[in-house]
């Protein structure tokens, strides 16, 4: 949270491919799950 408030970050795909990786990889990280070094995994860098 940024100074007590609550944000949200809007991604902005180009293909299907990206919107199903942006929709694998979110809801990952809103639950705490962490980055890792996996190739193809929706959680890479």
């Amino acid at each position: 949270m940024k100074g007590g408030k609550q944000s949200i970050t809007v991604y902005q795909f180009g293909n299907y491919d990206e919107l199903v990786r942006v929709l694998t990889h979110q809801p990952g990280r809103a639950l705490g799950l962490g980055r890792n070094d996996t190739p193809g995994s929706s959680c890479t860098n």
